[in-house]
């Protein structure tokens, strides 16, 4: 037997961390688990362990291809997911008027059309037999579209009663501060929400604002407001590393534990819409590792790649759908509104609209340079971001990901004291 080509193997203490990129398994190893130091597993251990090892793909049998068991693994996942997933982009109107937004590239701002967003769901549903469903709202702000989530939300639970229904939505927080839309919110199995904070006052001021000031002080009120008054609502705080923050950003952790806000803080690297993603990551050095590794010793716990594609995105899963403020499908929430990745206007055939995603798969798959069909990390990059790709050409990552991942991954070993 030996380690799977997308196992990261890591020295740490006497032996060795091990984590599946593909089933996300993270083991800790004596040096004996394998011979002579290499690669190459000693297979005198227990029947059921070398199973479980090989189940969860630490492991694989020396003759087989790694890159092709992947490949079909990845297209089961894009094709056969019972979980219908929806991101409902209910419009472009936002209090605030944040400076790396993408939407702020979208000229022609539609009002949205909740009939036909309704018509499109529901079709959707009654011609897939899906299990569970993932609503997400976003916008603009979507808080400005309370009426419109309320709604739709409405509409989904009534008529689909054998499901579970996991809603959510992403706001900039500063419309949660009203027991009102909160309770309303709540009565409609709404209770879990994304809310961005980038960074302390003066960073967070810098980016998200409007013509009255910074939206700061507004948003941690009711942050503390919803934790004190509303223990039932689940919100994850998000934190935007850009090349103007990433000095301070750790400060952020700081400021939360100091005023006993106890939401767990995650992070993404973002950049001004008009910069090259690719060429603006290399700004941030290793501040992915260091802003991790400061929130894993005050409590925060991660999985490693938490932020990565996973064998795809919205591109290729044919069971994930991105619907605009018109009720027309995307398939890729940067480029709403651009008809190169327009799936459907409207009601169109879903055995269709499934075909041009598993098109999309089999298009990716194809396209894979020989460099990245022999990388290791291939199940969290797949080549990297298509739209990206597409706007800015193909720029590898694979240092800049693993020089801040593995340090992580030896953080969270610490951290749980492995």
């Amino acid at each position: 037997m030996k380690l799977n080509k997308y196992t990261i193997k890591i020295k740490h203490n006497d032996g060795y961390i091990l984590y599946n990129l593909i089933s996300k398994t993270f083991l800790i190893v004596e040096d004996s688990f394998f011979i002579n130091g290499g690669n190459t597993i000693d297979e005198d251990i227990d029947e059921n362990q070398l199973e479980y090892l090989k189940d969860h793909f630490i492991i694989s049998e020396n003759n087989s291809n790694d890159y092709e068991e992947l490949v079909k693994i990845a297209y089961d996942f894009n094709t056969q997911d019972e979980v219908g997933r929806f991101m409902i982009h209910l419009g472009y109107r936002c209090n605030l008027s944040c400076s790396y937004c993408y939407q702020s590239n979208i000229k022609d701002h539609k009002d949205n059309n909740v009939k036909d967003i309704i018509k499109v769901v529901s079709n959707i549903i009654q011609n897939q037999e899906f299990s569970d469903l993932d609503i997400c709202f976003i916008g603009g702000e979507p808080l400005m579209y309370l009426e419109d989530i309320l709604k739709i939300s409405r509409f989904i639970s009534s008529n689909n009663t054998n499901k579970r229904i996991y809603y959510s939505l992403v706001t900039n927080g500063t419309l949660l501060n009203q027991a009102s839309i909160i309770n309303q919110l709540k009565d409609h199995d709404i209770k879990n929400f994304q809310i961005t904070i980038d960074g302390v006052k003066e960073d967070h001021d810098n980016f998200r604002n409007n013509k009255s000031g910074g939206s700061f002080e507004r948003i941690i009120e009711n942050l503390k407001y919803i934790q004190k008054y509303h223990s039932d609502v689940n919100i994850l705080l998000n934190c935007n590393i850009s090349k103007y923050n990433y000095k301070n950003v750790h400060k952020i952790i700081d400021f939360l534990e100091v005023n006993n806000i106890n939401y767990p803080v995650f992070f993404s690297l973002i950049f001004d819409s008009n910069d090259d993603q690719n060429n603006s990551i290399q700004y941030t050095g290793d501040i992915w590792y260091q802003a991790h590794k400061y929130a894993i010793q005050r409590g925060n716990d991660y999985l490693p790649f938490y932020r990565d594609m996973y064998l795809g995105c919205a591109m290729t899963q044919s069971n994930y759908y991105i619907i605009n403020p018109e009720g027309e499908i995307y398939s890729c929430i940067n480029a709403i509104e651009n008809d190169n990745y327009l799936i459907s206007d409207k009601l169109s055939d879903v055995e269709t609209m499934q075909e041009k995603k598993i098109n999309n798969f089999n298009e990716k798959i194809n396209s894979l340079s020989f460099e990245c069909k022999n990388c290791e990390i291939l199940p969290i990059c797949f080549g990297g971001c298509d739209y990206q790709n597409t706007i800015n050409g193909f720029k590898c990552n694979k240092d800049f990901i693993l020089k801040n991942e593995v340090g992580i991954i030896k953080e969270i070993a610490n951290a749980r004291g492995m």
